[in-house]
């Protein structure tokens, strides 16, 4: 990653979260998971979400209607509706198949709010809490691109989070679940005790 003066911001705040320094709170309309008197939300931001799923599980309506005819005519009209059925149920199932195969949906967006402990994605469905100990994995893909993979209340997720703040999170987790990420820079990586994991 590149110093910008974004990201050298954001570095400065985490080193000001990891010295332990008194940071001013940004005010938030929800509450919080963590206990009130000691979590703080110290930067916000909005976001957009997509999310790696698979649109569809396989099924389609197969078409079964039933067409007989008498006579030459008829029975020419029968085999042209039989095959029109067939090359329409071959379609629609050529489409369930390619809707099965997981690839990046554009999901919610909305305000992202991070403290030291996780973060809080809120949205039109709702206030999502993510703390630390529930991702898996985290990646910088790209400027204000993360990719993050944890385990939901619904099973397991595969996000790319968009934010000028996604750099922030991807920090603040690298230091407290893997110190020894090849992205984490090392003056991030430090000897400074990390963060304790909410229990």
């Amino acid at each position: 990653m590149d110093e910008t003066p974004r990201l050298a911001a954001l570095r400065a705040l985490v080193g000001r979260v990891m010295a332990g320094e008194e940071l001013p709170m940004v005010r938030v309309p929800f509450a919080m998971q963590g206990d009130p008197a000691t979590e703080r939300i110290i930067a916000m931001s909005s976001y957009e979400l997509r999310a790696f799923v698979a649109t569809s599980d396989g099924s389609y309506a197969k078409s079964r209607g039933l067409f007989l005819g008498t006579g030459k005519i008829g029975l020419a009209l029968t085999a042209g509706v039989m095959a029109g059925q067939a090359v329409c149920n071959a379609r629609r199932k050529k489409a369930a198949e390619r809707a099965m195969q997981p690839r990046w949906v554009r999901g919610e967006g909305g305000a992202l709010a991070i403290s030291p402990l996780g973060f809080y994605l809120a949205s039109p469905s709702g206030i999502h809490y993510w703390a630390w100990g529930a991702i898996d994995y985290c990646s910088v893909v790209a400027d204000q691109v993360i990719e993050i993979v944890g385990r939901s209340t619904q099973g397991s997720i595969r996000w790319q989070l968009t934010s000028e703040l996604a750099e922030l999170i991807f920090y603040l987790w690298a230091i407290v679940r893997a110190p020894h990420h090849p992205q984490l820079p090392e003056s991030l990586a430090g000897p400074a005790s990390p963060p304790e994991l909410p229990h």
